[in-house]
């Protein structure tokens, strides 16, 4: 009975995560009718055709959603391009996100960069290239704080420090090259997002599904 009822809440969080995931994905696309952000497309559960096919399995598996910006899909074509990772937990859903909870998104996303930077070259994936951690948890401010700080050069508080050297690690970053040329805005590219943010919605003339 014990193990029925397991399954059976296994089963209720995947299809809710799924409902969150779909109902983010909607409200998104609904606004391309306003047309006032530049979303020109929408890869769902991976990227456009022509960068799946020469793309790494890492930055097609973190790739819930991709989002392209300005005159055309694919990479080479658009004017910015954010990658996003959905994570939802429903018996967690009051609990702070941390970086602890974020590890093995942040390495795939940092795997992912890589990837892109291989390529595409720095200087594109600098200039296009974002990532954004969607969640239905709060975001632990430390966490926020952490990111900014890091990507700004800043002092880090006691908590934000914790916080970044977790971040550091997943990147597999440290030491000089966190803030050489080649990397020094990687960190700047991710933003988390947590309930607080869900009416934060953008708009696409097209939709891919893998």
């Amino acid at each position: 009975m014990a193990k029925t009822s397991r399954k059976a809440d296994e089963v209720r969080a995947s299809r809710d995560g799924h409902e969150y995931h779909e109902a983010w994905t909607a409200r998104k696309a609904m606004q391309l009718l306003l047309g006032d952000d530049h979303l020109i497309g929408i890869a769902v559960e991976g990227l456009d055709p022509g960068d799946q096919m020469h793309a790494s399995s890492e930055t097609v598996e973190i790739a819930d959603l991709t989002l392209y910006y300005g005159q055309g899909t694919g990479f080479e074509c658009a004017d910015k391009v954010d990658v996003i990772q959905f994570k939802y937990s429903p018996s967690h859903e009051k609990a702070e996100f941390r970086a602890s909870d974020a590890k093995k998104t942040i390495t795939k996303f940092a795997a992912s960069y890589r990837d892109y930077e291989d390529r595409y070259g720095p200087r594109q994936v600098e200039d296009k290239l974002g990532f954004q951690l969607i969640t239905n948890r709060p975001i632990y401010p430390p966490l926020t704080q952490a990111i900014r700080d890091l990507a700004a050069g800043k002092r880090l508080s006691a908590q934000a420090k914790h916080q970044a050297k977790q971040f550091k690690a997943a990147t597999g970053l440290g030491g000089p090259s966190w803030r050489n040329e080649r990397h020094g805005s990687q960190q700047s590219r991710l933003r988390g997002h947590g309930p607080e943010r869900h009416s934060r919605y953008g708009c696409s003339r097209r939709t891919e599904d893998r």
